[in-house]
């Protein structure tokens, strides 16, 4: 399986991408079972800025290129999920 995940601002402005990064997806274990916590995690750097988020998170057995991500273009076995969240100002 494959991690693809990245936010979008809810009032507008720049997606940010987590996994692929520039280079390629992250494959996950295939020893991970439904419900168990993944290895990774996000650091949430300066381009996350105050406010509301909506992260969109996929795993997929083949590795998906964004632009089919964006266009919703994967088949049914692709497990999808769409999780709020909020950046407090510091």
């Amino acid at each position: 399986m494959y991690l693809m995940a990245y936010a979008e601002p809810v009032n507008g402005g720049e997606r940010i991408w987590y996994f692929p990064a520039d280079i390629e997806a992250l494959p996950v274990a295939r020893s991970a079972s439904l419900g168990d916590p993944l290895e990774r995690a996000i650091e949430l750097g300066p381009e996350h800025r105050p406010g509301k988020y909506l992260a969109h998170v996929l795993l997929s057995p083949r590795r998906l290129q964004r632009s089919e991500i964006l266009r919703g273009l994967f088949a049914p076995d692709v497990l999808s999920e769409s999780i709020p969240f909020e950046v407090a100002p510091k």
